[in-house]
């Protein structure tokens, strides 16, 4: 009899643990699932006249900002 309680005892744990596991698991995948932004309205008439497109466009505006502002 005592060896069927510890038994029902462990199944009981193991039982606990794999929902444990899989709330856990359901939890993380929602937390990494990316966050969809609406860029639709963002087109050329959301910058200012003469912005220079491009990846080292920004550094160059800041420092002609800067030489133009001083």
């Amino acid at each position: 009899m005592c060896l069927y309680m510890g038994m029902a005892f462990n199944i009981l744990i193991l039982w606990v643990l794999t929902l444990v596991i899989i709330t856990s698991s359901i939890t993380l995948i929602e937390a990494v699932m990316p966050i969809l932004v609406d860029v639709a309205s963002l087109n050329r008439s959301s910058f200012p006249d003469g912005f220079i497109f491009g990846t080292a466009s920004s550094s160059y505006q800041v420092g002609i900002y800067s030489h133009i502002r001083a």
